[in-house]
């Protein structure tokens, strides 16, 4: 059994010093370069007293404005409305400002003129960029636009209030270094559409940035350009305190960008008011691109009454079509103990032990993909790959309450992955997603993943086959569909084990306008088979399916079919920065042992409506509630339920082809 040092100020010394190491290091491995202004281009010019109609803003211009709109954005200027009216607001505008309450309800109640009530079309994010193909880059400069009061959209508009200079003054802005280690380009390059749009989706992807956009201004000599990268950040901080029990308290923090460099620390107590009064430590420090490697890295530290764990894990990802590698490496030692292992294990014993063990967890993985060679093959890539994840138990229980007949998890593992896959991915760019009037990047395109392999363990050796197909697509008449299809299993000798089947189908409807609302439908149709499981494994209807609950007992089985249904509706009025939705929702499932047909296992199904709170600029973002009514649950169960987990109906699928991983089962 693993002993915890006496010393603790020793073991966080050399730590801290390598901590401001790679500080240092992090902020002198871009000097800032010499940055020339950008020459000036008169793009829109509008007259004063007018209203620009700028994708999902309506603006009003108080003064003679030039402003440089990119190409493929839908705008409209309205000069000829009535000049009493356009008095008599402008004066109830300004008598609104006065308080916050009355501002509030003035953007509520004020309507702006009316939009059709059709659909808008997503765009290509490389498509604003293409008419520059070609062209030098002559300069580059970096653009922060305050965290509240303000967007990447229209960099004239910026609100002065005193409480949001307070709050935007408590935010460190990134530094311009831990922006340009992002760009995919550099001054006296020549402009590519695609590493441009790429770049704004990398930058976008961040966790401390919130939104950005690149803009850019033709030079004098009409042979090169000058870029604008203009980001937005996300305000770092963010607490947490949850209840689990009355005598089991979390409570944390975070800071998702320390010191403007863009790490993330999070530190978080785990309080057990109970016999051993016991008080546990969980933290993560994250580094992205760490000195421009676009290697991500994390160190983890757990100290809890269930056990300890210090990991860290370095990444490399497919950011781009001409990354060529990726891959991962993770190490762990953990002491942990398992208790009610009986239960946990769905055994018929009342002796419940507590088993206490320490075993380490290696994880190695490296992808390689390829273009394919041909004309109007377009983003096709076909991709190798290679995994190997170890378990090693350095100290485990004498005598396992596990029956010999069941695959103990007290066991030295050695799993060897390897993969072949054929993927193609692009982006469109649109709104009101996941976000409420950020940019969002959504993939389309398709993958076919064949994954073959072996597990070797002390009591058991065995083969492994699994397929991957997904598709995403997107049609301008009904919207975004995906489907998916995953199966996989085990083969040990003649015997297939711990298999499972999963086929699912998801729809997301374009984004409609009607006055002020923008609304949304989603739709996702769900079914997972296992076939020979262990007995510990089985799938449930819980939270993460619309249902009340977490891992009910009462409603488990070997298979299962969830349909999903939402309609969403964003409005304008935005308390406090947090833009506010209302939701409809309807849920179904059927939950059966995999002898018979899922329909014949007892259906569930729920309805509600809800609302959510959504500030783009926070790190928690979303506050939701929800009512649901539920009237068939088991005993254990409610008819009436307030879940405040937001789920994704429609998840964006990566198609990327990463690390071969068996298929999960849950």
């Amino acid at each position: 059994m693993q002993k915890r040092s006496s010393t603790p100020i020793k073991q966080a010394l050399p730590i801290a010093l390598t901590w401001l190491l790679v500080i240092a290091l992090e902020c002198q491995a871009f000097p800032q370069a010499i940055i020339r202004k950008p020459a000036k281009t008169d793009t829109v010019k509008i007259a004063a007293n007018s209203l620009l109609i700028l994708g999902d803003s309506t603006i009003q211009i108080t003064k003679d404005t030039t402003l440089l709109i990119r190409e493929n954005t839908r705008y409209y200027v309205s000069t000829n409305y009535d000049s009493k009216a356009r008095g008599f607001f402008s004066k109830l505008d300004e008598a609104c400002k006065k308080s916050f309450v009355t501002r509030q309800l003035y953007d509520w109640l004020v309507s702006h003129p009316k939009l059709s009530d059709t659909s808008i079309p997503p765009l290509e994010n490389d498509l604003e960029f293409r008419e520059h193909e070609g062209k030098g880059i002559r300069s580059i400069t970096i653009k922060r636009m305050p965290v509240f009061g303000a967007n990447v959209d229209d960099t004239t508009k910026v609100s002065e209030g005193k409480w949001l200079k307070l709050v935007n003054g408590l935010h460190m802005n990134t530094v311009n270094k831990a922006i340009r280690k992002n760009l995919l380009f550099t001054e006296g390059d020549s402009v590519s559409a695609l590493q441009l749009a790429e770049t704004e989706r990398i930058i976008r992807n961040r966790r401390f940035i919130n939104d950005t956009k690149i803009y850019t201004h033709t030079s004098d000599s009409s042979d090169s350009v000058d870029l604008v990268v203009v980001t937005q950040d996300n305000f770092p901080y963010t607490g947490r305190v949850r209840f689990y029990s009355l005598n089991r308290l979390r409570t944390g923090i975070t800071n998702k960008n320390i010191f403007g460099l863009g790490h993330s620390l999070s530190a978080d107590l785990l309080f057990r008011f109970s016999e051993d009064n016991s008080t546990g430590v969980e933290a993560s420090y994250f580094i992205p691109n760490i000195f421009a490697s676009f290697i991500d890295t994390e160190l983890i530290y757990q100290d809890t009454y269930r056990g300890q764990n210090k990991s860290i894990r370095l990444t490399k990802d497919f950011m781009t079509d001409e990354t060529r590698f990726a891959g991962a490496i993770q190490v762990g030692l953990h002491t942990a103990r398992a208790q009610d292992i009986s239960r946990a294990y769905a055994l018929e014993q009342t002796d419940d032990k507590t088993i206490f063990f320490s075993y380490t967890d290696q994880d190695y993985w490296i992808s390689h993909q390829m273009p394919l060679p041909g004309k109007n093959l377009g983003h096709k890539r076909i991709s190798l790959s290679a995994r190997l994840y170890q378990t090693k138990f350095t100290d485990k229980p004498e005598e396992s309450p596990i029956p010999e007949s069941t695959h103990t998890p007290f066991q030295d593992r050695t799993l060897v992955l390897g993969g072949i896959g054929l993927s193609s991915r692009t982006f469109v760019n649109d709104r009101f997603i996941y976000g409420f009037g950020r940019n969002e990047d959504i993939p389309l395109g398709h993958k076919i993943h064949l994954i073959v392999g072996h597990e070797f363990a002390d009591n058991y050796s065995r083969d492994y086959i699994g397929l991957n197909l997904l598709h995403s697509g997107y049609s301008s008449r009904f919207g975004y569909i995906q489907s998916r299809f995953n199966t996989g299993g085990f083969l040990n000798k003649s015997d297939i084990e711990d298999a499972v089947v999963n086929v699912g189908f998801s729809y997301m409807s374009n984004l409609f306008r009607r006055e002020r609302l923008r609304i949304r439908q989603f739709v996702n149709l769900d079914y997972t088979l296992g076939i020979n499981r262990k007995s510990e494994d089985f799938l449930s209807l819980e939270e993460n399916h619309g249902f009340p609950g977490d891992n009910n007992r009462e409603l488990i089985g070997d298979q299962r079919l969830t349909l999903s249904m939402e309609t969403a509706k964003v409005t304008d009025f935005a308390p406090f920065g947090f833009r506010i939705a209302y939701f409809t929702f309807a849920d179904a499932g059927w939950i059966a042992p995999n002898t018979k047909s899922v329909f014949k296992g007892d259906p569930y199904f729920g309805f509600g409506l809800g609302i959510r709170a959504r500030n783009d600029h926070l790190v928690f973002k979303t506050l939701q509630f929800r009512i649901g009514y539920y009237p068939l649950l088991p005993k254990n169960g409610a008819a009436f339920d307030t879940p405040s987990a937001q789920r994704r109906i429609y998840e964006a699928a990566d198609h990327n082809i990463r690390q071969p991983e068996i298929i999960p089962y849950r």
